[in-house]
């Protein structure tokens, strides 16, 4: 039963990685306050891009881990 659960919490973390590159000034806007307005500006894309693909990366490897059962899946417990 925890390997469904971890292996959803991965795939989460894939598809918020891929919101996060593809729709990068969304994912800024919910970050803020309402009160703010401001367009995000090119270095919070760039950052909020990367730190979605490093998501996309994590999640990957965590439901490879734990399907496969490789060693570094103590990371996600079964």
């Amino acid at each position: 039963m925890e390997r469904f659960a971890f292996g959803f919490v991965a795939a989460a973390f894939m598809l918020l990685g891929v919101a996060m590159i593809i729709w990068p000034d969304w994912v800024i806007s919910k970050n803020r306050d309402k009160d703010d307005s401001r367009a995000p500006t090119k270095g919070e894309i760039l950052s909020t891009r990367v730190l979605g693909a490093v998501f996309i990366a994590v999640g990957a490897y965590g439901l490879y881990a734990i399907l496969t059962g490789i060693p570094g899946a103590e990371f996600f417990p079964v």
